[in-house]
């Protein structure tokens, strides 16, 4: 498979940093039962995407995986999206309360990791 096919992204992973280590936090497409903003940040999120990103297999988890780069204008931008989840999904998930409580210098060591099922490629736009 060409690393230029746009593969349909099944789940983002944001690294938010945590002194020197990350806490891990997982976001799939909106699904039934979950609230809208969820949904609303995976949109987001999988906007970084491009044509140019490297895919690489993960054989131990089965799946494809890419990391976008992102400029920091745009790592605050993911940083103030976080920041705009409702109080309760807030209240709810720790991951998401700690980055919530970043310094905006701190939104620089965001990362973004897409990651794509097998099987899975995206149709042309």
């Amino acid at each position: 498979m060409s690393d230029l096919q746009l593969r349909a992204i099944s789940q983002v992973r944001l690294d938010i940093p945590l002194g020197k280590t990350a806490s891990l936090m997982f976001v799939e497409e909106a699904r039934p039962g979950r609230a809208e903003w969820w949904g609303q940040l995976f949109s987001f999120l999988t906007q970084f995407a491009s044509r140019e990103m490297a895919w690489q297999w993960d054989a131990a988890q089965r799946v494809f995986v890419a990391r976008p780069s992102l400029e920091s204008s745009e790592k605050v931008s993911v940083l103030a999206f976080l920041r705009s989840a409702p109080a309760d999904i807030a209240a709810e998930y720790r991951t998401l309360a700690r980055a919530i409580r970043l310094d905006d210098l701190s939104a620089d060591r965001i990362e973004v990791v897409y990651f794509s099922d097998a099987e899975s490629v995206g149709q042309p736009e």
